[in-house]
C-alpha cells in the first residue's frame, strides 16, 4: 500500500505547470490490451486532460473526479463494468463533478502519476479547481458503497483534505477523528491510520472499543495473533460478535492466520509439528468454525510436513473445492521433495485430473509441472532450510548448489524445465552437491538475497559449508548443449 502522500506546498503551481506541459499527449481511453473481454458501457462523461478538467471545474464551481486508470489493472476494468456503467450513479457523477479520465500507466502520463503519487490501482482522486487533492480513494468497491465514499469529498468535515487540516489544527473530538480515520483508510494512508487509530482507541473505555462504529479502526489495527489487541478481542469475542456480527469478527480473526497457514500449505515455509499444533490450538481457542478455510490449509500443511503426499492428494480430491478460485494455485505447488516413485506417480495422476477442470492457460502450467515430475533423472532439490543445507554439506563434505530464482522470472522457469531436468546434469549435481532452490522474494530468500548480493535472475551459486560463495553464474543457460555449459560453469578448478 502507499505511504502518505505529500501535502502541496507553495511551489505547487510551478510543479503543476510542468505537468500540464505533457497533457496534450494524454488521450482518451483506447482499445484495451484485453480486447472485447473487458468492454463495458461506461456512462460517465469524461474529459481527457487535466488542464481541461481544472478549467471546467473552475468555470462550473465543481470538483474534479479523476479516474486514474491503468489498462493492465483488472480492478480498473471491474469498476467500469460494475460501477461506471450504472446509469443512476453516472447521472449523479455527471451532475456533481467534472469527470477526468487518464490512463496514468502510459509513458506520456508518467509526470501526472508521479505528481499525484499514483502507484496502486484501482485509484481515484477528487481535486479542487487548483489541482489540490481533496480526496483519495485507493481500491474499488461496489455500489452504493463507492458512491458514499466519493460523497465524502463534498464536505471538509469528511474529505481527506478537510479532516487532515482539522486534525493538525487540534480539532480532535470523537466525530472529527473518526471522519479523519475514514478518510485515511480510503486513501490507504496506513502508517498515519495506525498511529492515529491507536491513539484514538487508547482514549476509549474498554466497553466502547467493541462498538460497531469503531470496528473499522480496531480490525485494521489487528496485526498478529500474539498481540494484546488480539487477546482483547478473544477475551471479549461475544461482545464483538453482538455488536458487529459473527461473520465479520471471524473473518478478521481468520485473516491473521491465513498468510502463515498458506505458506505452510504451499511448502513456501517448512512447518514443524510443534508450530502446527500451536496454530491449531490458537484457532480452536478463537472459536473459529470448523468450516473456516484456515483449517483446510492446516490439514494440507500437516500432511505436507509429514510427507504423506498420497493422503494429501486424497484430501484435496475430497476437500479441495473449499479453496475456491485459489485451488489451482495450491495444486501447482505439488512438486513435493523426496517423493517415492509411488508418490510421484500418484501426484502426476492427480495433476492430470486437475488439469481437466482449469482454463487452457492455467492448464499449460499444470503441463509444465507434470513434465518436471515425469523427468526423474534431473537435479533433485532438497527440502531444507539454508542452515540445514549447511549442516548437511558439512556432514557429507559437499558444496551447496543454490538456484536463486523468482516466480516471475521467465529464464528461471526455462532453466527449471529445460536444463535442470537433463539426466547428465542430474547425475553430476545429485552426486556432488546439496541442491537448493530458493525464491529470493519469499521466506528466508529475502535475507539470502541480501547476504549474497543477488540482484539478477537466475543466479546460480556454489557455496561451501561455511557459507562462502566459491562460484557464481548469473543468467540463464540456453542454446545447444545447455547441460554441458552448466556443468562447465559449476566446475571448480582442480
Amino acid at each position: 500500500m502507499m505511504k502518505s502522500f505529500p501535502i502541496f506546498h507553495k511551489f505547487y503551481a510551478t510543479l503543476l505547470l510542468c505537468v500540464l506541459a505533457f497533457l496534450p499527449l494524454c488521450a482518451q481511453q483506447g482499445e484495451s490490451m484485453y480486447g472485447d473481454k473487458v468492454k463495458a458501457d461506461v456512462k460517465l462523461q469524461y474529459v481527457y486532460t487535466l488542464e481541461e478538467a481544472l478549467e471546467k471545474a473552475k468555470a462550473e464551481n465543481k470538483l474534479v473526479f479523476f479516474n486514474c486508470f491503468a489498462d493492465w489493472a483488472i480492478p480498473c476494468h471491474g469498476m467500469n463494468k460494475h460501477v461506471f456503467s450504472d446509469a443512476d450513479f453516472a447521472a449523479y457523477m455527471n451532475k456533481t463533478f467534472v469527470n477526468l479520465f487518464i490512463d496514468v500507466s502510459k509513458h506520456e502520463a508518467a509526470p501526472i502519476a508521479q505528481q499525484f503519487n499514483i502507484k496502486t490501482f484501482a485509484h481515484y482522486l477528487v481535486l479542487n479547481p487548483k489541482g489540490e487533492v481533496v480526496m483519495r480513494i485507493v481500491g474499488g468497491k461496489k455500489l452504493p458503497e463507492f458512491k458514499n465514499d466519493v460523497m465524502r469529498a463534498l464536505s471538509p468535515k469528511t474529505s481527506l483534505q478537510g479532516t487532515t487540516a482539522a486534525y493538525k489544527a487540534g480539532k480532535r473530538g470523537k466525530k472529527e477523528v473518526l471522519n479523519y480515520l475514514h478518510a485515511l483508510q480510503l486513501a490507504a494512508e496506513d502508517e498515519t491510520f495506525k498511529q492515529v487509530g491507536a491513539e484514538y482507541l487508547q482514549h476509549l473505555a474498554p466497553s466502547e472499543v467493541s462498538k460497531a462504529e469503531h470496528w473499522f479502526v480496531f480490525s485494521r489495527l489487528l496485526d498478529n495473533y500474539k498481540s494484546e489487541r488480539y487477546q482483547f478481542l478473544i477475551d471479549n469475542k461475544a461482545t464483538f460478535v453482538k455488536n458487529n456480527g459473527e461473520k465479520m469478527v471471524n473473518n478478521a480473526i481468520e485473516s491473521l492466520f491465513y498468510g502463515e497457514m498458506a505458506d505452510f500449505a504451499t511448502g513456501n515455509k517448512t512447518a514443524t509439528s510443534e508450530t502446527l499444533m500451536d496454530l491449531y490450538l490458537r484457532m480452536k481457542q478463537a472459536e473459529l468454525p470448523d468450516t473456516a478455510l484456515v483449517f483446510t490449509l492446516h490439514r494440507m500443511a500437516k500432511l505436507r510436513s509429514e510427507k504423506d503426499y498420497i493422503k494429501l492428494l486424497q484430501f484435496m480430491r475430497e476437500q479441495g473445492h473449499r479453496l475456491g478460485d485459489n485451488r489451482a494455485g495450491y495444486e501447482l505447488t505439488f512438486e513435493f521433495p523426496e517423493m517415492s516413485d509411488a508418490q510421484r506417480i500418484a501426484t502426476v495422476a492427480y495433476l492430470k485430473e486437475a488439469q481437466q477442470r482449469v482454463s487452457p492457460e492455467t492448464g499449460k502450467h499444470f503441463q509444465n509441472l507434470i513434465y518436471r515430475l515425469e523427468q526423474t533423472d534431473g537435479i533433485r532439490f532438497a527440502d531444507l532450510t539454508f542452515a540445514e543445507a549447511l549442516a548437511k554439506a558439512k556432514a557429507e563434505n559437499k558444496l551447496i548448489f543454490m538456484d536463486c530464482y523468482t516466480t516471475w522470472c521467465g529464464p528461471c522457469k526455462r532453466m527449471a524445465n529445460e536444463v535442470f531436468t537433463l539426466p547428465e546434469v542430474g547425475r553430476v549435481f545429485n552426486a556432488k552437491f546439496i541442491n537448493l532452490k530458493v525464491d529470493m522474494e519469499k521466506g528466508e530468500g529475502v535475507e539470502l538475497a541480501k547476504r549474497f548480493k543477488v540482484s539478477a535472475y537466475p543466479t546460480l551459486l556454489l557455496i561451501d559449508s561455511e557459507g562462502n560463495v566459491v562460484k557464481q553464474f548469473v543468467g540463464a543457460i540456453m542454446g545447444e548443449h545447455p547441460g554441458q555449459i552448466l556443468l562447465n560453469a559449476m566446475t571448480l578448478p582442480q
